[in-house]
């Protein structure tokens, strides 16, 4: 079960922004395009959803969404990274929400994450230097 804390300060290899052709607008972290397998539910609520996640950055993670989830909601997430056997495990705030013209999941949600272990925030950077490499 996850608790909320105080965001802890997590130092991590920054990649130069010049040297990788990803979503780079005005960003915090560096962003890539990753599809992977998320759970989340609402905290302190029972039931559990899935999805694929848009994007995702050590600060956070874009999702689509089947139902309409309101900014300042707290989620706890499953993100898993099949290419390395590992699943990252995190509390976020949604922070925004964006509802979609067309498509199976009509709104788009971005978490800031505020509760993750050192180890997570390196596997996700470790994804995103794989995700250069390739």
């Amino acid at each position: 079960m996850f608790l909320l804390k105080r965001p802890r300060r997590v130092l991590v290899k920054m990649i130069p922004i010049r040297k990788i052709k990803i979503m780079t607008d005005n960003r915090k972290y560096i962003r890539i395009n990753k599809s992977s397998e998320v759970s989340y539910k609402i905290l302190r609520k029972f039931m559990k959803s899935g999805t694929r996640s848009s994007n995702i950055s050590i600060g956070g993670i874009c999702l689509p969404t089947v139902q309409r989830l309101n900014p300042g909601t707290f989620l706890e997430l499953e993100i898993s990274f099949v290419e390395i056997e590992s699943i990252v495990k995190a509390v976020g705030e949604i922070i925004w929400i964006n509802e979609k013209k067309q498509g199976e999941s009509p709104f788009e949600i971005g978490i800031k994450f505020i509760d993750i272990s050192l180890s997570d925030v390196e596997l996700i950077n470790k994804m995103i230097l794989n995700f250069k490499e390739n």
